[in-house]
């Protein structure tokens, strides 16, 4: 074993062994290190540690010594020195006419050579810019051409996920990345979807891998049946392989309104269990929301006969008005749980002020699974009339579950808001009618054949799906 403490150099996420000779380091301080271009200024990422010592890579160099405030003073000195030979390489590129973007300048911490990172495409002849630049700083001077995602990872910034650039926060270093991964994480092959800001295919395609791998693994693809003998709608559902071969359940839901089903809570969250694509199969299936949620309690009792369930309801902060991605944050200030979801909803119910209006939870009310009234459900712990949180506004279609005899054709229906729709098709994926489809890079729906079901408003993250309603369904409500 070697004693050794990790270093990390300006701008890199990579880390180095240096020889500590004996000196205690921590992590954080600024140390002095031998590289191979001379005394370099490094921050300390893990301080005295031991490594096995063919981890060591020689030559085995060491620090000189902690950073000094001289030593400090010299890294100011070289960091205004960058800053002025950025600008007079950025005035001599455009005496010399030349195709190439200055990126970042880096002095060696000695002051005797001047290393200019620049992006060009294709070669450059800058040996006239290194003779002038060479007479104007009296130091060797290096030019390097990086490529576009060497360029990201020095001047960093954020991406579409809006955190900062993967490989200018911790990637090591840059890792072949494959339009085949994209496909295995079925995403959209619009290269405006799956680059970064550097042009190329995003990393965390590549590190991501592994757990799609996985999960493709555990998901079956010939489907995996769980029976449902007592079920009055369905008798067979498609469920994720790990469920078969656990014991155990863990449902955690939030606590929000649901434009399908009113609410949203532990009995409907249980529909989770079945694989991605074969949940718009279910929904196109049973077309009716009667069908569809005594589908969803067929499937509850039959995983409840089989597993030990345990159901979480969180409503710290709950979610109100359109959900589930189209609704507003609602504070409750509750953590619920129990092992019926049956009653765990009904409680819930009587939270949000939903009492009387779930049709989920009164059809299982209807078979004996949970009290016919949602104040009957046994509570332990704070009341929940004591909540205190009000009532959760509803969603647009309220009043079309509430009295189901409306016909198709006045009730609310989907409509998609050109301005804010962003073209990703994720509506189009996720209709179990396949009555949307993409036009001049914009969603479009076809009503005549939608069943209201409201997938596309649920998945659509940026909120594009908006819930219309007819005149005579508004004079009603």
């Amino acid at each position: 074993m070697t004693e050794v403490i990790s270093v990390r150099f300006r701008g890199g996420c990579k880390t180095y062994y240096f020889d500590p000779r004996g000196v205690q380091v921590t992590a954080g301080e600024h140390v002095i290190v031998e590289t191979a271009q001379g005394l370099e200024y490094a921050q300390c990422a893990e301080g005295n540690h031991e490594v096995p010592d063919e981890q060591v890579v020689e030559p085995f160099r060491p620090m000189i010594r902690i950073a000094t405030d001289h030593d400090r003073r010299v890294l100011e000195r070289n960091r205004a020195r960058e800053k002025e030979a950025f600008d007079v390489c950025q005035k001599k590129i455009l005496q010399h006419k030349l195709e190439m973007k200055l990126v970042r300048v880096e002095c060696s911490f000695d002051g005797n050579k001047i290393l200019f990172f620049f992006t060009a495409d294709g070669r450059v002849d800058f040996r006239e810019l290194v003779k002038d630049l060479a007479s104007a700083f009296r130091a060797r001077i290096e030019l390097r051409q990086i490529g576009v995602r060497d360029e990201a990872k020095m001047l960093g910034g954020l991406g579409i996920c809006g955190r900062p650039f993967c490989c200018a926060q911790f990637l090591d270093d840059f890792m072949p990345v494959s339009i085949k991964m994209a496909k295995t994480q079925s995403l959209s092959l619009n290269p405006t979807k799956i680059s970064g800001t550097c042009g190329r295919l995003m990393c965390c395609l590549k590190y991501e891998q592994e757990a799609y791998l996985d999960l493709l693994r555990t998901t079956p693809k010939v489907n995996a049946v769980v029976s449902t003998p007592d079920g009055k709608v369905s008798k067979t559902v498609n469920v994720i392989t790990p469920i078969l071969e656990s014991d155990v359940i863990v449902n955690i839901c939030k606590m929000k309104t649901h434009s399908l089903a009113i609410m949203t809570g532990a009995a409907k969250n249980l529909f989770g269990v079945i694989p991605g694509i074969a949940k718009f199969e279910m929904h196109a299936r049973f077309k009716k929301p009667e069908d569809f949620f005594s589908m969803v309690i067929d499937l509850d009792t039959a995983l409840a006969s089989g597993h030990e369930l345990i159901n979480i309801c969180d409503g710290i902060v709950g979610m109100e008005g359109d959900g589930p991605s189209g609704g507003t944050p609602k504070p409750a200030g509750v953590l619920l749980m129990g092992r019926n979801p049956f009653c765990l909803d009904c409680v819930s119910a009587r939270i949000m002020g939903l009492e009387g209006k779930v049709r989920l939870t009164e059809l299982a009310a209807s078979r004996g699974l949970c009290p016919e009234k949602e104040s009957d459900a046994a509570v332990a712990g704070v009341r929940p009339e004591d909540v205190g949180c009000g009532y959760f506004a509803l969603p647009d279609t309220a009043l079309a579950r509430k009295f189901r005899l409306i016909p198709p054709f006045l009730q609310p229906r989907p409509v998609i808001d050109k301005k804010i729709c962003r073209g990703c098709g994720m509506c189009v994926k996720s209709c179990p009618q396949h009555t949307i489809s993409m036009k001049n890079g914009k969603a479009g729906i076809s009503h005549d054949r939608c069943i209201r079901c409201y997938c596309c408003q649920e998945l659509c993250t940026f909120r594009a799906v908006k819930i219309k309603k007819s005149f005579i369904y508004r004079f009603t409500e």
